[in-house]
């Protein structure tokens, strides 16, 4: 019996420790969405101030640099991705 109290209690224990854990992970995740959220409502907010379109922006930075060009392709396939999946 005294066996049976310690393996529930264990088990209780580490199932406690891995929420926390896991609670830690998503409260982190959260604060970076919300901080990148914030990051493109403060350029959107600049780029409208000095009226600027933001394709012609994405545009100059993609034509610069061909590197770019691969990361904006793969910056619209994870948009759509995130498109079908909401």
């Amino acid at each position: 019996m005294l066996l049976n109290f310690k393996k529930r209690f264990d088990d209780y224990e580490s199932f406690g420790a891995l929420f926390r854990q896991e609670n830690r992970q998503l409260r982190k995740l959260n604060l970076w969405d919300k901080l990148w959220g914030l990051f493109f409502e403060i350029i959107n907010t600049l780029l409208e101030l000095f009226d600027i379109d933001i394709d012609d922006v994405i545009q100059k930075i993609i034509s610069e640099h061909p590197n770019n060009q691969k990361l904006w392709a793969i910056m619209i396939l994870l948009q759509q991705q995130d498109d079908n999946v909401a």
